[in-house]
């Protein structure tokens, strides 16, 4: 059975590219999971980024 959380279901992916004994995933699955990181990924950037951004003017409005 394949995991349905896009990071386990990577490592899944991965065990079975290298050689691990379980069903081969579907193409279709691969290339949802695969999206729904990079989306996941891309959303973690531009948070990370607003974070440092206030973080910056937070420090800047700090200083004397």
């Amino acid at each position: 059975m394949e995991p349905s959380d896009p990071i386990a279901f990577v490592r899944y992916y991965n065990a079975w590219r290298v050689g691990g004994d379980m069903d081969q995933p579907e193409p279709a699955t691969i290339t949802r999971m695969l999206t729904e990181l990079c989306d996941n990924a891309e959303w973690l950037e531009r948070e990370l980024a607003a974070e440092r951004a206030l973080a910056d003017r937070l420090a800047g409005e700090l200083q004397w």
